[in-house]
């Protein structure tokens, strides 16, 4: 049960893609511009910037739409491939599974949420989009496995385990015929017939 309770935050990042991607494109326009407007007032609290007349605000809000809107895009997936590992992580997959898995799950859903789009007035479906919504997952995907190279884990599984070792538990196979006298004078009889090995008297030298 814990391993399909875990893709619950996956399915609730899934949920919110989803939503954000079936508002048409004038109402998105406007959530972006809102999320633009909110990062100029915060640089002016901070003092990066001079007061701003309402003109430049607008005028930055269409300059900035753009990378906003990819932005969000790419947190959006970088977020949703991070709960995607973390559901994955639960089923104990080998370590390069695991994070080959995850990346495949994060950019079909990237498909498929272009493919959404293209239902949507206003909106498009686009290849190029694809790629920038899978950047994030390829950016912790890469870091992962360069983490995991370094610490030995390209072999072990996700949960930390060593891989089994071939052959390990299998019984040993029995002496084949006459192995006893190919021991020689290694073994303990070295290599003679019981018969001569009884106690008898010891020739005087």
């Amino acid at each position: 049960m814990k391993k399909y309770l875990a893709w619950i935050p996956a399915l609730v990042i899934m949920t919110a893609i989803f939503w954000f991607s079936a508002q048409p494109a004038d109402v998105s326009t406007e959530m972006s511009d809102s999320v633009t407007r909110a990062l100029l007032w915060t640089a002016e609290a901070v003092g990066l910037t001079d007061r701003l007349s309402p003109e430049q605000v607008h005028d930055l809000c269409g300059l900035l739409a753009t990378p906003v809107r990819k932005t969000a895009h790419i947190t959006e997936f970088a977020v949703l491939h991070l709960t995607v590992l973390f559901a994955l992580f639960q089923w104990e997959l080998p370590w390069k599974k695991w994070l080959k898995a995850a990346l495949a799950v994060t950019v079909a859903y990237a498909c498929t949420d272009e493919l959404h789009q293209l239902f949507v007035p206003g909106r498009a479906g686009m290849v190029t989009d694809v790629l920038i919504d899978s950047t994030g997952a390829a950016l912790i995907t890469g870091l992962l496995w360069i983490v995991g190279r370094r610490n030995g884990l390209g072999g072990r599984e996700a949960g930390g385990q060593e891989p089994p070792v071939p052959g390990a538990g299998q019984p040993r196979k029995a002496d084949g015929p006459g192995s006893g006298h190919r021991r020689g004078l290694c073994g303990p009889d070295h290599g003679l017939p019981s018969h001569q090995l009884r106690a008898g008297p010891v020739p005087d030298l």
